[in-house]
C-alpha cells in the first residue's frame, strides 16, 4: 500500500509538470461509413508522453487528472493538437471531414466553453461544424436539468455537433433525447459487443430505428472484430470505431490508414 500510495504521489507531480509542458499529445481514431467502408473522421484521444515511463493511455491517468482537477486543461492541449492537425491534413489535400473529442465534466462546466471552442476552430481556420463533441450523460447530468439543456442547445446554436457517448450503457433516458439538442448517439461497447443474444441486435435495431426517426447519426462503439462490424452494417448502423477498424493512431500512420480507405480532396502541394 505504501509503493502505491508514493507512485501516486509521484504520478501526480509528474502529471503536473506534464501539463505545463504540455506532454500530452494526440492519438487518432478513425471511423468508417459503414455503407461506403470509407474513412469518415476520427476521434482524437490523449497520449500522455512520460519522459520515464513512455506513452501512457488515458486509462492509466485520467482517474488521478480528474482528483488533481487537471482534465479541462489536458482536454483543452491535446484538442488543439488534434485541431492543428485537421488543419494540417485539410491544406495537404486530405478528405478529413470531422474531429471528435471527448469532453470532461470540467470541460463541460466551464461557463464560457461555446466562445472558448468557437475561437480555437476560428484560430485553426475551421467551422465548429469541423468537431463533434462526445460528451456522457452523466457528466452532463452533473450540470443540472436546466443548465444540461441549455448548454448543448447553445453548443448547437453555435454550429457544434454534440454526440451522446455510451449509449445504451443504463444510463441513457428517452426524455433526455427528446430534451437534447444532440445530433448523433454512440453505442455502448459492451452492447455492440454482445453478438451472441439476440436481444442484443433487436435492442441495437430499435435503438436505430429510434435514432432515425430523431434524424441521429449512430455510431457503434468499440467494435472489436469483423463479425461486429458486420452486423452493424446488416443493421443499418451508420458508423463504426474501435479496435476492429483501427486502434488510435499518431499523425503519420492515421495518414497511412487514410490512403488506405479514403482518398484526397485534391493533389497535395509541391513541398
Amino acid at each position: 500500500m505504501r509503493t502505491e500510495c508514493e507512485r501516486r504521489v509521484q504520478l501526480l507531480g509528474d502529471l503536473h509538470r506534464a501539463v505545463a509542458e504540455e506532454r500530452f499529445e494526440p492519438h487518432f481514431q478513425p471511423q468508417i461509413a459503414l455503407a461506403t467502408g470509407r474513412f469518415s473522421g476520427f476521434e482524437v484521444l490523449a497520449r500522455w508522453q512520460h519522459p520515464a515511463l513512455g506513452v501512457i493511455a488515458p486509462e492509466e491517468f485520467l482517474d488521478l487528472a480528474a482528483e488533481a482537477g487537471l482534465c479541462a486543461r489536458i482536454d483543452a492541449i491535446v484538442r488543439a493538437k488534434g485541431l492543428d492537425a485537421l488543419r494540417r491534413l485539410r491544406r495537404d489535400g486530405w478528405h478529413a471531414p470531422k474531429m471528435a473529442f471527448n469532453a470532461s465534466a470540467r470541460t463541460l462546466g466551464m461557463p464560457d466553453l461555446v466562445a472558448r471552442l468557437t475561437a480555437e476552430t476560428a484560430q485553426h481556420g475551421l467551422a465548429p461544424s469541423d468537431l463533434v463533441i462526445e460528451v456522457k450523460e452523466p457528466d452532463l447530468v452533473a450540470l443540472g436539468p436546466v443548465p444540461m439543456v441549455e448548454r448543448v442547445s447553445a453548443l448547437a446554436a453555435a454550429g457544434f455537433a454534440v454526440q451522446l457517448d455510451n449509449f445504451g450503457s443504463g444510463h441513457t433516458t428517452m426524455t433526455h433525447l427528446s430534451r437534447l439538442a444532440i445530433a448523433a448517439i454512440k453505442l455502448d461497447g459492451a452492447l455492440v459487443a454482445d453478438q451472441s443474444d439476440p436481444r442484443a441486435e433487436t435492442v441495437i435495431r430499435a435503438l436505430i430505428a429510434l435514432a432515425r426517426e430523431l434524424r441521429l447519426t449512430v455510431v457503434g462503439g468499440a467494435v472489436e472484430n469483423g463479425a461486429q462490424l458486420a452486423a452493424l452494417r446488416r443493421l443499418g448502423c451508420d458508423i463504426a470505431q474501435g479496435f476492429g477498424v483501427s486502434k488510435p493512431l499518431p499523425l503519420d500512420r492515421l495518414i497511412a490508414f487514410m490512403q488506405r480507405y479514403g482518398k484526397p480532396e485534391r493533389d497535395a502541394p509541391a513541398a
